[in-house]
């Protein structure tokens, strides 16, 4: 039964019960454990080889158990209802990320958009008309086995166990996922991401902000790839972040891309210059994206640094991007005051130095040769994400 892997089903999008998504996992979980007794039955691994291969199958009966377990521990039953309702919020993001990409790509957003009935892309949008057949009439978007069965063994490195003292799991564990080039590794560990960003924000509150997680890559050109991916789930996040109601807390989710000024503008007086002269004027730019990763609508950036006293100290000096087409979430009017919806705002991404030292976005991509500058390019002054004097 391939609906335990279905995004929307496993999701706060879906009406099946609790009860239900845990029995689901038990059996997605379960026909692991029946694929590993068959193997062990196999006469294949009964000849020359049966060592190794019951030293294999011995590793997988632990992987098996230990996922048995953090559903056990972290998912069943009335106490951990708080961290399934996160788990259930991760699949929403990843459906929501999903849909979006498939149909931005197909320039289909702005049919939804101009229909007389669109609102906005509120929760109503996404329980009710966001369909997941995305590829197929017959299947709904869902995880690859070796997907869920990653995120499921990870679990306790977001979740810490009772038994787990020293919480050796998370600090002195790796779980590598292998898998060969375009198999779907990305969405294995974006689907982790979202899930610690939820976790860290309803856990720790205010606390729980800054930087998550860390993706470092060696290449520039992978850098820009992987980032453009993972925009549209931190979009997801932060989206169902200003809907309210998700503990998810007043800071913006954001992603940060911090790689070298032959790449994108490394200051906020370089990136002002990048939108007003090239972007906005519709010229080949350093900005990674060429439309809104929403709706496919054209972007524009501001010509100014954020400084209105009306606006959020987690806004305090960003330049923002935003979407053209002011029916998007990601759109807003020329004045803070004038958004008219609590779902609009700029699009969540800090593409300058200067932001990410002030304020560290929840992911942040970057390359090698930056993290090796890191020592010397913070600045320790009191300008910090917290230092503006109206807090």
């Amino acid at each position: 039964n391939s609906k335990s892997q279905e995004f929307k089903w496993l999701s706060v999008f879906s009406n099946i019960s609790n009860d239900d998504i845990v029995n689901g996992l038990n059996e997605f979980v379960d026909s692991y454990g029946s694929w590993i007794e068959l193997k062990r039955k196999d006469e294949k691994y009964q000849g020359e080889y049966s060592g190794i291969a019951k030293q294999e199958l011995d590793k997988c009966d632990e992987d098996y158990l230990r996922m048995k377990k953090n559903i056990v521990n972290f998912l069943s039953g009335e106490s951990n209802k708080e961290k399934l309702d996160s788990f259930r919020l991760m699949n929403a993001a990843m459906f929501m990320q999903l849909w979006h990409s498939v149909k931005a790509k197909q320039d289909e957003v702005n049919s939804y958009i101009n229909d007389e009935s669109f609102t906005y892309f509120n929760f109503d949008f996404y329980q009710i008309i966001a369909d997941d057949k995305l590829f197929s009439k017959k299947e709904s978007a869902s995880w690859r086995a070796f997907q869920s069965a990653f995120i499921l063994l990870s679990i306790d490195r977001i979740f810490k166990s009772d038994d787990d003292t020293n919480w050796d799991k998370r600090n002195n564990w790796v779980d590598l996922v292998w898998f060969p080039t375009g198999g779907g590794k990305t969405e294995a560990y974006l689907g982790l991401i979202a899930l610690t960003i939820i976790n860290r924000r309803k856990e720790f509150k205010e606390k729980g902000g800054g930087t998550a997680a860390i993706m470092r890559y060696t290449l520039r050109l992978l850098t820009m790839q992987q980032f453009q991916r993972a925009s549209l789930v931190i979009m997801a996040l932060e989206l169902i972040r200003r809907w309210g109601g998700y503990q998810l807390g007043d800071e913006p989710i954001n992603i940060g891309l911090w790689v070298g000024k032959n790449s994108i503008p490394n200051s906020n007086i370089d990136l002002i210059y990048e939108f007003e002269h090239k972007l906005n004027l519709k010229k080949e730019n350093r900005i990674p994206f060429n439309n809104c990763p929403w709706c496919n609508s054209e972007i524009k950036g501001e010509t100014k640094e954020d400084t209105e006293t009306t606006s959020s100290v987690h806004n305090l000096n960003k330049v923002h991007l935003k979407c053209s087409n002011h029916k998007c979430s990601f759109s807003f009017g020329l004045g803070r005051i004038s958004r008219k919806r609590q779902d609009q705002g700029p699009i969540p991404v800090c593409l300058s130095d200067e932001t990410i030292y002030q304020h560290p976005p929840s992911l942040l991509f970057g390359t090698v040769d930056k993290f090796a500058q890191l020592a010397h390019k913070v600045n320790g002054t009191n300008n910090g994400r917290n230092s503006d004097s109206r807090r």
